[in-house]
């Protein structure tokens, strides 16, 4: 059913960290998990563990705004998983949250056969669904929506390129724009834009341009015309909605035929570790007598 029988969440900025620090608090709270009494009663399927970054084969590749590249967090969590007999699935943050988009369990059709997930929090990914597929590319790096370059003069961005996407509409860079602390909840610069506050109009309408060119690129190559807005873009749906729109139907050379789509998805607010446990789930309902 894709119940969530419990949790325990850190909210922490990771930016710059060490890997072996970060995911050697993770194990904890794994091995704080695995011992409550409703975890030790059920049947265990495995772990996953979704990254903001490009993976292959059980490695975290590069991850530019975590500074980490390299990195197999197996090797970190060995403890604590091979003791229960686990083994750990590694997969991209955006990929695995598009799995929940327009669906209340694991298994199910999603709402939007197609669609382009927007995800992230300074960084912005993309997972693409074609006709309930996962569009993932010949490496699995399909996604990296981020990194596409809105202005070639613009800030350099921690990939090493300039002007990318991200810059304009991360969430440290929007907040930064508006005036706002870093640490701001998205709500206070909706409060911001609705009482015209120049600064966050602005920091919106910048964003919105930014997110309308990197988008529009996106359908045209696609034909994908439904993008559902996640991560920290979710809470400001309502407000870049318009402009955003505005620019597609600019920039999207079939807009006359085709109805684009801007929608705001659902409250799960971790929904690339949902994901990961629900891409578990459904290899138990592809092969249920595997578990008998």
């Amino acid at each position: 059913s894709g119940e969530l029988l419990t949790e325990r969440v850190v909210p922490d900025d990771f930016s710059g960290s060490d890997p072996a620090v970060a995911l050697r608090r993770l194990a904890t709270l794994v091995a704080d998990v695995l011992a409550l009494p409703m975890i030790r009663g059920a049947r265990l399927v495995g772990a996953g563990i979704a990254l903001p970054g490009l993976v292959c084969d059980g490695v975290l590749l590069r991850a530019p705004n975590l500074g980490w590249s390299g990195v197999r967090p197996s090797e970190h969590l060995a403890s604590v998983l091979e003791g229960n007999g686990l083994s750990l699935e590694v997969g991209n943050e955006a990929s695995l949250g598009a799995l929940t988009v327009g669906r209340s369990r694991p298994v199910l059709a999603p709402q939007w056969p197609s669609f382009i997930y927007l995800s992230g929090e300074n960084g912005i990914g993309a997972g693409i669904v074609r006709d309930g597929q996962a569009l993932e590319g010949t490496n699995g790096f399909a996604g990296e929506i981020g990194h596409v370059q809105i202005d070639p003069n613009g800030p350099l961005c921690s990939c090493g390129n300039a002007g990318c996407l991200e810059r304009y509409a991360g969430r440290r860079s929007i907040l930064a724009a508006a005036g706002l602390a870093e640490d701001a909840h998205p709500e206070e610069l909706v409060a911001a834009w609705q009482a015209g506050d120049d600064d966050a109009r602005q920091a919106i309408s910048s964003a919105a341009h930014a997110l309308g060119v990197g988008l529009g690129a996106a359908v045209n190559l696609l034909d994908i015309p439904v993008v559902v807005l996640g991560g920290h873009l979710a809470p400001l749906a309502e407000v870049l909605r318009p402009e955003v729109e505005e620019e597609l139907g600019r920039r999207v050379l079939a807009s006359r035929w085709t109805e684009l789509e801007i929608l705001q998805a659902g409250s799960d607010q971790m929904p690339g570790a949902t994901g990961a446990a629900w891409s578990l789930l459904e290899t138990v309902v592809a092969d249920p007598s595997a578990w008998m």
